[in-house]
């Protein structure tokens, strides 16, 4: 392809990953859609950070609603549920009614090595909860410390 612009005048992208950690973030937006398989359909909902350095970026998470693997989807609606729970809402029927609450998600690796939303907490419940941040990541877990929470 042609580029029909100048490279020189176009910052280079150096956005980092979004590091392991907690963070307060809500749902901002939702999009569903088939399976790659084609047997099923996965929810992605994206979550944006509310506080904090990262204040402003966006992570999101799939959760699997309806799978043939029904391993896959039990875990799925268990995520989802573990997320209306946070928001404080443990029977709502309608993912729309999760949007701009905030929640504590926690950051980790996920098995492809890239990092991803591992589970929520609510904002209540989190003083309770150790925050956890590592120096480094990914890779071996080789030190950790104990950050502010986001919200201090």
């Amino acid at each position: 392809m042609e580029l029909d612009w100048n490279q020189e005048d176009v910052k280079e992208d150096t956005y980092e990953a979004i590091p392991i950690g907690d963070y307060l973030a809500i749902v901002e937006d939702e999009e569903s859609r088939d399976a790659k398989s084609g047997n099923g359909v996965v929810l992605i909902l994206k979550f944006q950070i509310i506080d904090g350095k990262f204040k402003g970026r966006k992570i999101s998470k799939l959760f699997n609603v309806r799978n043939e693997s029904v391993k896959s989807e039990t875990i799925g609606r268990s995520q989802l549920k573990s997320l209306s729970v946070a928001c404080g809402r443990p029977t709502e029927k309608n993912t729309l009614n999760l949007q701009a609450i905030p929640v504590m998600i926690r950051v980790g690796v996920g098995s492809d090595g890239r990092t991803e939303i591992k589970n929520f907490f609510n904002t209540k419940d989190y003083a309770d909860k150790p925050p956890r941040m590592l120096t480094k990541a990914p890779g071996p877990i080789t030190k950790t410390e104990t950050p502010k929470k986001a919200w201090e």
